[in-house]
């Protein structure tokens, strides 16, 4: 299903992030945009697995969901019912609050 493992993805969104930090000129918008990235693709993977099939969700969505975090910020520690029961009330795409400052 997944070509990467965990440690791979956790790499991989920590440099897209970063290139992502590094474009972002106003050093107050950065730094909001850092605090609230984490939290805000966490929802997204959420939803993308409620949208597949919410009765679906194995060991390795939480392992995928606890990967996504950058340095500094907070490493979530969700339980494999943690996340099938975040995927299962989803309710829907919400904007991050850096999203109003950025446009």
């Amino acid at each position: 299903m997944w070509r990467l493992t965990a440690e791979e993805f956790h790499k991989e969104y920590v440099e897209k992030v970063q290139k992502t930090v590094r474009a972002i000129g106003d050093e107050a918008l950065r730094k909001e945009f850092e605090q609230g990235v984490d939290p805000f693709m966490r929802q997204c993977a959420l939803g993308v697995w409620n949208a597949e099939d919410p009765t679906q969700i194995t060991p390795r969505h939480e392992e995928l969901y606890n990967a996504i975090y950058t340095p500094g910020q907070p490493v979530p520690s969700a339980l494999y019912w943690e996340v099938a029961v975040g995927v299962a009330d989803y309710e829907g795409f919400a904007l991050p609050t850096f999203f109003k400052a950025m446009r």
